[in-house]
């Protein structure tokens, strides 16, 4: 199966499967929309990469690693840096340009889950390769807090893609297979070191090491066996000298 027909039929699952905003039990809990989500995300992107842009077909090219990996970070409150054990790695290829050149440079953005082991959640091997039944499931919401606004500097999504190429449409492709309640991006953690290269985080992917700034720890709830379990998406941005 090609990774774009994968993809695409994980997209037609994640949209029977149950990204909520909001909670069931609390109907006034403050929750962001995936289009928040997606927003903050290229937010971030152009805080360190100007004029950022994801190629028409950039969701039929993405890469995933299938077990876990160790992601170094510093995150309030931690006063050093920590190895978090990462599942669910993927690997999305973005360009932008530096001011008085003639070409586009790469850089990546790499999500992840730091779900801890102690939450008891078993492993699931990840690849966009595969996708699970559909799944139903009540949507509750909640009340929204103030929307994220596009920075002037966001990393640009093509304008008529062929295909379901929005991040906002990616992420419950990507959260497959948990079913996942979105949180409040007033709770997102930065590790603000990382906003300077030369306190860039090395992490590999795919057997290569990846210089990666401006790393952000996003609330997200999963649901297994039908008891919500706090985890964290993780995103950073990196790889800005090649692909």
């Amino acid at each position: 199966m090609s990774a774009g027909l994968a993809f695409a039929r994980r997209v037609l699952a994640a949209s029977a499967a149950a990204v909520i905003v909001g909670t069931a039990s609390a109907a006034s809990a403050q929750s962001n929309s995936l289009e928040d989500y997606a927003n903050r995300i290229k937010n971030d992107f152009g805080t360190i990469y100007k004029t950022g842009r994801l190629g028409n077909d950039w969701c039929f090219n993405v890469e995933t690693e299938p077990g876990y990996a160790w992601w170094y970070y510093k995150m309030a409150p931690d006063t050093a840096l920590k190895a978090r054990k990462i599942r669910q790695t993927a690997r999305v290829q973005a360009t932008y340009k530096v001011a008085d050149e003639n070409f586009r440079r790469y850089s990546s953005i790499f999500f992840g889950l730091e779900i801890e082991d102690a939450l008891g959640v078993p492993f699931t091997a990840f690849n966009l390769n595969s996708f699970p039944v559909k799944k139903d499931a009540a949507r509750p919401t909640g009340t929204q807090p103030p929307p994220v606004a596009p920075s002037s500097d966001q990393l640009q999504e093509p304008a008529n893609p062929p295909s379901n190429c929005k991040l906002s449409e990616f992420l419950p492709a990507y959260f497959l297979p948990y079913d996942v309640t979105l949180g409040n991006l007033a709770d997102s953690k930065m590790d603000t070191d990382s906003a300077a290269y030369e306190n860039a985080r090395y992490w590999t992917f795919a057997g290569r090491t990846h210089a990666v700034q401006n790393i952000a720890s996003h609330p997200i709830s999963i649901i297994v066996n039908s008891q919500p379990k706090a985890v964290r998406l993780i995103v950073g941005f990196g790889g800005g000298a090649g692909p």
